[in-house]
């Protein structure tokens, strides 16, 4: 029989035994815990065994013994606005399909944030610039019409005016000459002059017969006309196929005033196309004196040419 003593010293070392075995199993829990493993194999004896000790996941204080911010925070709903309520006010969608957007019932605003009116004002209202233009015309464009400045003219001395005589056929018997005469355009400046020259046909292509006239504006080509019945005529004879030129120079001479003081004197030019011949005359209103004149100036434009002067209407 073991003595008593014995016993207890067994029961201790067993005891002992028992603990340090619990103690390893747990350091190897901690181990295992705190480093986790390479390949499913323990981690190496080298470094001293660490023990982890996990903080409680909720609570007042964290694992750094601070005040968790988190539960601070209170998930109610009461507190925490959805980020879609009054997105449809904010951007003024109106009654739409939009206005339900965020919250089933909406209330409208007077104005969001795309609402320049309470910027502007209510009451200001953007003027319709298209619609006044176009009922009302603009006084200052009528204005500026009116005192447009007009292109610079060059006035002549006299107003003058063409006419024409066509050829009559003798089926028609004896027409009065006056009745045959048509005047076709008159002019008082040089710009409207060519304007009507550039239209006339020239002498070449007039029928025989027939006969241009330029007479001062309130003369009549007639003798019986009073500014010519005390006159007479210049003539000159051309053969055909020069009239075209002849005709235009002695054009050009009465209106540019080219008789100097001899001008009062002239009272047209006619031009008359024959048969084997074109005639040019021209008309004054006195039979000599400063009518001599009138020849210096033909002259230069007719050179070589016979001039002829007739008195009255022979």
């Amino acid at each position: 029989m073991v003595p008593a003593l014995e016993v207890s010293a067994l029961e201790r070392y067993v005891l002992q035994r028992k603990t340090n075995s619990d103690t390893n199993s747990t350091s190897k829990l901690s181990l295992s815990t705190g480093n986790p493993t390479t390949n499913g194999a323990l981690p190496s004896n080298d470094h001293p065994t660490r023990n982890y000790t996990l903080g409680r996941r909720h609570g007042d204080s964290s694992s750094h013994s601070n005040k968790n911010p988190f539960n601070a925070m209170s998930p109610s709903a009461s507190s925490l606005a959805s980020p879609t309520a009054g997105a449809a006010s904010a951007f003024g969608l109106g009654s739409g399909a939009f206005a339900s957007f965020g919250s089933s019932k909406t209330p409208k605003t007077p104005g969001g944030a795309l609402d320049f009116s309470s910027v502007v004002g209510a009451a200001a209202k953007t003027p319709t610039l298209v619609k006044d233009l176009g009922t009302k015309p603009s006084k200052a464009s009528l204005t500026d019409s009116k005192t447009a400045t007009p292109p610079p003219t060059h006035s002549l001395r006299h107003s003058w005016v063409f006419w024409f005589r066509p050829p009559i056929s003798k089926s028609n018997g004896f027409v009065e000459y006056e009745k045959t005469l048509h005047p076709m355009a008159s002019f008082g400046t040089a710009e409207d002059f060519f304007g009507i020259y550039r239209h006339l046909k020239r002498p070449s292509t007039l029928p025989l017969v027939s006969d241009y006239h330029i007479f001062k504006k309130g003369i009549r080509p007639v003798w019986e006309d009073d500014e010519n019945k005390r006159g007479g005529k210049w003539i000159v004879r051309l053969k055909k196929g020069v009239a075209d030129r002849y005709w235009e120079d002695l054009l050009l001479a009465i209106v540019g005033d080219q008789f100097a003081e001899a001008s009062e004197e002239v009272c047209g030019a006619v031009l008359s196309v024959r048969n084997g011949e074109d005639i040019l005359s021209i008309w004054t209103r006195n039979n000599g004196g400063r009518v001599l004149k009138i020849r210096y100036g033909l002259e230069s434009s007719f050179e070589g040419i016979a001039l002829t002067f007739l008195a009255g209407r022979l």
